[in-house]
């Protein structure tokens, strides 16, 4: 379906979820878990709140 959007160049709005499925839809890669995929990655969690 993004593929059709796309060439029939419609506007597409994606949020969330959305923005995720359109980047892989048009060959992008997606990290589901950083801290399990990326080495070296921040945790960037704060406790003190």
């Amino acid at each position: 379906m993004i593929r059709e959007v796309f060439r029939q160049r419609k506007p597409l709005l994606a949020i969330c979820r959305g923005q995720q499925i359109l980047n892989v839809a048009l060959g992008g890669t997606l990290i589901v878990d950083i801290a399990a995929q990326v080495p070296g990655a921040l945790n960037h969690s704060r406790l003190d709140r």
